[in-house]
C-alpha cells in the first residue's frame, strides 16, 4: 500500500502505511526504502536522510542502503557525499554495474568526466543496462561529442527501452541529434517520442514533477512556449527547490530567448546545489557566451 501511495501522490498515507510496516517488521529494508522515498517526496529531507542512515545501522553490509542514501544525496546535490557512499556500495558489491555507474555520475557533476568515462564503461562491462549507457552519453554529450553521445543513448535505448522513464533518454537522444549538424529535423521528431511517452506517468501520477519538468523542455525545444511554460509552473509549484527542475526551468528560458530568466534560474539552480560545470558546458546556453550575468555566474 506505501508503494502504491507514492507512485500515486498520496505520500502522506505513504508514511503512514510504511511506518505500519516497519513497526510489524522492524528488519525490512523494502520498507524503510519506501519511507525514506515518502518523506522525500514530501520534502522533507531530514527524516529521509535519517530513515536511510538507520537502515544501513541495522544492516551495515548490505551495499543497497549506501545506494538509496547516495541517491538522496545526489537530488539534494550533495555529490561528494554521493560519491563516498557508492564508494561503499563498490567495496561491498564490486560486481555490481549499478555502483560503479552512480559513482561515474558524481563525478560528472564535479565535471570530472575523464573520471566518470571509466566508471560508465566498467559498468557497461559488468552488464549493459541504460542507465550506465545513459549517464556515458551524458558524459560524451558535456564534452562536446554530440553524435559519440547520440550512438550511446541508442544503445540505451536498446537494452532498456521499456521503463517508465524511457521519456527521459528519448529525450537525450532528441537533444544530442538536435546538435549534430543536419540533424534538426530528426531531433524534432524525436522530441515528438519523449514527449508521448511523458504524458504515461502523469495520468499515473500528476503530480510528477519530474515527468512535468521534462515535458516543458521537451516542448520549449519545440519552441511551443505557451505551453512549456504552462507545465514549467507546475512543475515548480511541487518542488520550488529542486536544483535539477532550476536548471531545466534556464534551459526552457533559454531556448525561448528570455537569457535574464535563465540566468535568475541557474542562478537559483547553482545556489541550491546544482552543477556549475553542466551550466559552463551545455551548449544550449553558448548563445549567452556574451551575457556578463551568465559569465559572472560560470567563473564565480
Amino acid at each position: 500500500m506505501g508503494m502504491v501511495y507514492n507512485r500515486t501522490g498520496q505520500y502522506e498515507n505513504a508514511v503512514k502505511e510504511f511506518q505500519v510496516a516497519l513497526q510489524r517488521d522492524p528488519l525490512n529494508d523494502d520498507g524503510y526504502r519506501g519511507l525514506a522515498h515518502a518523506y522525500q517526496l514530501l520534502g522533507n529531507m531530514g527524516e529521509a536522510e535519517q530513515t536511510f542512515q538507520k537502515a544501513i545501522q541495522l544492516r551495515p553490509q548490505y551495499w543497497g542502503g549506501y545506494a538509496w542514501l547516495g541517491g538522496l544525496y545526489y537530488r539534494q546535490s550533495r555529490y561528494e557525499d554521493a560519491a563516498r557512499m557508492y564508494t561503499e556500495m563498490i567495496a561491498l558489491a564490486p560486481d555490481s554495474f549499478r555502483g560503479y555507474s552512480n559513482l561515474g555520475g558524481m563525478y560528472l557533476f564535479q565535471g570530472r568526466y575523464r573520471d566518470a568515462i571509466p566508471q560508465f564503461q566498467r559498468s557497461v562491462s559488468v552488464f549493459p543496462s541504460s542507465d550506465a549507457y545513459s549517464n556515458l552519453g551524458v558524459a560524451y554529450f558535456l564534452e562536446g561529442r554530440y553524435l559519440d553521445a547520440a550512438q550511446t543513448y541508442e544503445k540505451a535505448l536498446a537494452v532498456g527501452d521499456n521503463d517508465a522513464t524511457s521519456y527521459l533518454v528519448w529525450g537525450n537522444l532528441a537533444e544530442a541529434y538536435y546538435w549534430v549538424p543536419g540533424q534538426r529535423e530528426r531531433a524534432i521528431r524525436l522530441y515528438e517520442k519523449a514527449l508521448t511517452l511523458a504524458q504515461e506517468p502523469l495520468r499515473i501520477n500528476p503530480h510528477d514533477a519530474v515527468a512535468l519538468e521534462h515535458i516543458a523542455l521537451f516542448n520549449a525545444m519545440l519552441h511551443r512556449s505557451d505551453i512549456a511554460y504552462s507545465y514549467l509552473r507546475r512543475a515548480l509549484q511541487i518542488s520550488p527547490s529542486d536544483s535539477e527542475l532550476l536548471f531545466t526551468a534556464g534551459k526552457v528560458n533559454a531556448q525561448l530567448g528570455k537569457q535574464e530568466e535563465a540566468v535568475q534560474f541557474l542562478e537559483e539552480a547553482v545556489k541550491a546545489g546544482y552543477s556549475v560545470f553542466f551550466v559552463r558546458d551545455d551548449p544550449l546556453f553558448h548563445a549567452m557566451a556574451t551575457n556578463v550575468h551568465f559569465q559572472s555566474l560560470v567563473h564565480k
